[in-house]
């Protein structure tokens, strides 16, 4: 299975002037079919890193997955034979790429909770200037579903916004200025919005500011794959106080992400200068302890993961403190 065809200098020219750029079927039908019932999947079954984000919605539902590809083989065969990392190489013009992580994002029918104005990459502890979200539709979306809104060129305004948080609002204690109040002065900017079929993806900027409205519809489903993916000259910045990772990974701060963590995807061939195993902090597990959580596209059963009773009281320790799980939704 494979990409349908290369991207156009049009479109790499669109990324870097807006910010984004709307890619239509660049996944064949299977990738989709597989997400799909994956998504589903994970929504009757969820793990230990899920959140609820429709705190606000008496209606609805508003999910979240995160970290999916370390635990589940077929997310992982996404990760490392779909085209998504050759894609994003293209659009960024990297030589190599790295995976940050991924996450599901369902906003079923009657979920009235918006996404707030955000960018991505002051939640992440890294930095650099190629890193970006694939925003995958594995349903029809459009503004009436929660489409996401971004503000045209505002990669380009060189501000780092405080990170929002989504369920508690005193999660994030950074010290950048907050983002603009972007409702109430709508005439000052430029937006774009796209409408989606399954398969259709997004690809945009880590510091482009961009929203969600609710899903309106009281039938159409609004299910995303989305991941997070680094380029060339993007380091491991830890901070305090910004989401945490799945596991702090054994590189030193400044590093190249190249790690356990964060494996290059792209190229294949890729021999990584930080080839190491990553200990999770304080609990002397590491990544080859944490076993893979099978399934096929039928509810999950864990594997060695389920297992572990090391593993499950750090994840599920972790994910009660919300010290993982909750990431800048869309």
């Amino acid at each position: 299975m494979s990409h349908i065809r290369n991207i156009t200098p049009a479109e790499i020219a669109a990324f870097k002037t807006n910010g984004v750029v709307h890619l239509k079927k660049l996944f064949d039908p299977e990738w989709v079919s597989m997400l799909q019932e994956l998504a589903d999947s994970v929504l009757e079954n969820p793990g230990k890193l899920a959140n609820e984000l429709a705190y606000k919605s008496v209606e609805g539902r508003f999910f979240s997955d995160t970290f999916l590809w370390h635990q589940n083989d077929e997310f992982k065969k996404f990760i490392y034979h779909s085209p998504a990392a050759e894609i994003v190489r293209q659009v960024m013009q990297s030589n190599k790429i790295n995976i940050i992580f991924d996450q599901l994002l369902i906003k079923e029918p009657n979920t009235n909770e918006p996404t707030a104005w955000h960018h991505d990459l002051t939640y992440w502890p890294i930095k650099g200037p190629n890193v970006v979200t694939l925003w995958l539709a594995l349903d029809d979306v459009t503004d009436q579903t929660g489409s996401m809104e971004f503000i045209k060129g505002s990669h380009l305004w060189g501000e780092r916004y405080h990170p929002v948080a989504f369920v508690d609002p005193t999660k994030y204690n950074t010290p950048e200025p907050p983002v603009p109040d972007i409702d109430n002065r709508r005439e000052e900017f430029e937006f774009i919005q796209f409408d989606y079929t399954p398969g259709d993806c997004t690809i945009h900027d880590g510091l482009l500011v961009h929203a969600a409205g609710g899903n309106r519809s009281h039938t159409q489903r609004r299910r995303a794959y989305v991941t997070r993916w680094a380029g060339d000259n993007v380091i491991y910045d830890p901070r305090p106080n910004i989401q945490k990772m799945l596991w702090e990974p054994a590189i030193n701060k400044g590093a190249p992400l190249d790690s356990e963590l964060w494996p290059v995807i792209w190229p294949k061939d890729y021999t990584s200068i930080n080839s190491m195993t990553a200990p999770f902090p304080s609990s002397g597990l590491t990544q080859s302890d944490i076993g893979e959580r099978n399934t096929g596209c039928t509810p999950f059963a864990f594997s060695k993961l389920s297992r572990t009773p090391k593993f499950l009281t750090l994840i599920t320790a972790a994910a009660t403190a919300g010290r993982i799980g909750a990431s800048a939704p869309s």
